[in-house]
């Protein structure tokens, strides 16, 4: 079984790539809105 302290340094890393996931998905999705508003405005202006 896993002593204490290694578990505690997994848990630790566990909660930084946790972290580290939600950070690119907030950019992701910052991005995707982006590239939509700009396609939108395109689209607006080419009509």
């Amino acid at each position: 079984m896993m002593d204490d302290e290694r578990r505690r340094h997994l848990e630790a890393k566990l909660l930084e790539a946790l972290a580290l996931a939600d950070a690119i998905e907030e950019y992701a999705v910052g991005a995707m809105l982006s590239a939509t508003i700009m396609h939108l405005r395109t689209d607006r202006q080419d009509a």
